[in-house]
């Protein structure tokens, strides 16, 4: 064995593998790609996102499902009505509604019973709706019984009869035990699937198995509401990209105490996706005990030598975590494995059943113990300009993939050795969630050139200008999604623009700045505070577009000019010194959003926004947050409007205009403590 493999092999240690949650939904019988996603994201914001669904609701849901069909290939549109429409909403004779499904209601002693009634229903409408699991034994009598047109309430008497017949005899305890046990295995697929998309970072907040807690969609998952079928594709790239091999939300189970620093063998690697393609085109096929074995330990700095050994790496590694395996079964686990490598190659496998071979962006087989590049020039071509997003991302991001490292080593750490305690770092984790739940902007634009190329079937940077013009609109709800308000000629521009940026060997970079400055212009208008409250209600952020509220910002510096004006001067909400006068003898003054609205989607909101001088709104920006807490204080007490940070957090959250990754902001930023940010976050506003 060569000093070279025993390197890698001697650094294998328990619980150090890329894992999301095993569980895969690539649904390769009965879907085409990412079409369960689709259906699986819009279906749950209706059922548990919204209070209630009504007639209209699942009108709109059939337009959305409509939309997205209309994306597809001709040739696959009729299976994938099949697909989407097998629980056929568009007909209310044919399918229960939640309204009736939710009918004949018992009595509740309290609030509290009949909001864990409804939740437990719609989790079981979920699992109707989506036409997910009960395919035999007694899920299949349950589904059934729902598919019948009964209610919960029937629909749970049922289930009590059933057990009540088969444990005949049995004491009562028993039967309730096992009639919990089959009310919460029969929407398991529901809670399991959940947790891979809080992974993946279409959801985010307070993750927990019984639905409860404050989490919403995210900027990402709200993208797949309006998305269609290239804008899905995109999207899954997108996420594929940014995850980690374990992001800092893993929870590394079932470790042994053992001998000290054992934790300094583990490693993170930041692009699993891209480097396992990387491998994956240098030897044109890799088994799954490659994937298993090798691949998915391996650190970022050992793609080379990995790819030209990889077989003698996995006769040697294979013993060494079948031993490991002994004691701790999950390295072992070929389930796991299998599931987390269908999550890499969805999207661009082509044995998706119900995609007819029409999905531009497969360039890969996943078979029984295979898989295989299929089309060489493409991989050369998406590899390629992935290696490019990979140096990109490192130069970027790199802070935030070493800090995830640190927190993971030393969650191990203090699994492995008993005098080592682990206090989690808020500021670490919520970059690593913000970074993941919003769009990476350079990289998207990089993805929609790379998908228009696929579908041109243009390998060679050589599309004519003119035509980009032509896929707009398959990308306009993407790019308003991001940010972007593209006309189609600057979307043509841009596209041309980054076309010759790779042609160069080169990737194309957007640059984002946080910092705006608008000038306080003349004023005359009188305008009071409810004016102000109205245009703040105007901001709330649309699923389909974000953009600032310029006459907010221009009513509130309005409002402060004509109430907080002393002797000509006005005074910083932070430090309360006079502001300097412009040359026209009015005070200058600069809004300074304190969850940042565009880096942080902070509210566009005036209880999130606060005038400030020149020198105030740049420490707010640019000072570490460590040394902020004075500034923030001050904030706080001497803001001109009189409203604390604390009562402004309370009233906007009871406006709903918070998101949970706000509320991590707070808590990184020291602006709240963790009491408070552990009460804002056990509101239950799931059901």
């Amino acid at each position: 064995m060569s000093s070279t493999v025993k390197q890698f092999t001697d650094n294998l240690i328990p619980g150090n593998y890329w894992i999301t949650k095993s569980m895969e939904f690539t649904k390769l019988q009965s879907s085409g790609t990412l079409w369960y996603l689709k259906k699986w994201i819009v279906f749950y914001k209706f059922i548990f996102l919204n209070k209630e669904l009504h007639q209209e609701n699942y009108l709109e849901i059939t337009q959305i499902f409509n939309n997205f069909i209309q994306s597809l290939p001709p040739e696959v549109q009729p299976e994938a009505k099949e697909f989407f429409f097998k629980v056929d909403i568009r007909n209310p004779s044919k399918f229960t509604s939640l309204q009736q499904f939710l009918s004949n209601q018992p009595d509740f002693e309290n609030k509290k019973e009949k909001q864990n009634f409804i939740l437990s229903a719609k989790k079981f409408y979920f699992v109707y709706i989506m036409s997910i699991g009960g395919q035999a034994g007694f899920k299949k009598k349950i589904k059934d019984k729902i598919e019948e047109g009964a209610n919960y309430l029937s629909t749970c008497e049922y289930i009590k009869n059933v057990i009540q017949n088969d444990l005949s005899g049995k004491s009562q305890e028993a039967i309730d035990k096992k009639f919990n046990e089959q009310i919460a295995d029969f929407h398991a697929a529901l809670r399991n699937e959940r947790q891979i998309f809080f992974y993946y970072g279409f959801f985010h907040g307070k993750e927990s198995s019984d639905l409860l807690g404050f989490y919403r969609l995210t900027p990402i998952g709200k993208g797949i509401l309006s998305a269609n079928f290239h804008e899905m594709l995109i999207i899954w790239e997108l996420q594929k990209i940014k995850m980690v091999s374990q992001s800092s939300n893993t929870v590394i189970d079932n470790l042994e105490i053992t001998n000290h620093g054992v934790y300094k063998k583990f490693n993170t690697n930041p692009h699993p996706y891209i480097n396992l393609l990387e491998i994956l085109y240098k030897n044109e096929s890799i088994t799954k005990e490659h994937y298993k074995y090798v691949i998915s330990r391996m650190g970022a700095d050992e793609i080379n030598f990995v790819a030209d050994n990889l077989e003698a790496i996995c006769l040697k590694s294979k013993d060494i975590i079948k031993a490991i395996a002994k004691k701790r079964s999950g390295d072992d686990k070929d389930e796991d494995f299998s599931k987390e490598l269908k999550k890499f190659v969805l999207g661009i496998d082509s044995n998706m059943e119900k995609d007819s071979g029409l999905n531009y962006f497969a360039f890969v087989n996943l078979d029984r113990q295979l898989l295989k590049i299929n089309n060489q020039q493409k991989a050369k071509f998406i590899v390629d300009i992935y290696k490019r997003i990979k140096f990109f991302l490192d130069e970027s991001y790199r802070n935030i993939y070493d800090n995830t490292e640190y927190e993971l080593k030393n969650q191990y750490r203090s699994k492995t050795e008993s005098e080592f305690f682990y206090q989690p770092n808020f500021s670490k984790t919520y970059d690593w969630n913000k970074y993941l739940i919003n769009y990476e902007r350079s990289i998207l634009l990089n993805l929609i050139f790379l998908s228009i190329s696929l579908r041109a079937t243009n390998f060679d940077f050589s599309i004519a200008k003119n035509n980009f013009k032509d896929f707009f609109q398959d990308y306009k709800s993407i790019l308003i999604s991001a940010g972007f308000s593209f006309s189609p000629k600057q979307f043509t521009e841009r596209m041309f623009d980054i076309q010759l940026e790779l042609s160069n060997n080169g990737l194309y970079s957007e640059i984002l700045d946080e910092y705006e400055y608008l000038d306080p212009k003349e004023f005359s208008d009188i305008v009071s505070l409810e004016k102000i409250q109205e245009e703040s209600e105007k901001s709330i952020e649309l699923t389909q577009k974000r953009e600032r509220n310029t006459t907010l910002i221009k009513d509130l510096r309005t409002f402060y000019f004509n109430n907080y004006i002393d002797n000509g001067d006005l005074a910083c909400d932070c430090c309360q010194e006079a502001t300097f006068k412009k040359d026209n003898g009015m005070p200058y003054i600069e809004f300074h959003h304190l969850i940042p609205f565009r880096t942080d989607n902070g509210p566009d909101h005036y209880l999130n926004l606060f005038g400030l001088c020149p020198n105030c709104h740049r420490k707010m920006h640019f000072l570490n947050y460590h040394e902020k807490t004075e500034l923030y204080n001050q904030l706080s007490i001497n803001n001109n409007l009189k409203k604390s940070i604390i009562e402004r957090i309370e009233l906007l959250i009871k406006e709903s205009r918070l998101e949970p990754i706000h509320l991590e902001f707070l808590l990184k930023e020291n602006i709240i403590k963790l009491d408070e940010y552990n009460k804002y976050m056990s509101f239950e506003l799931a059901a």
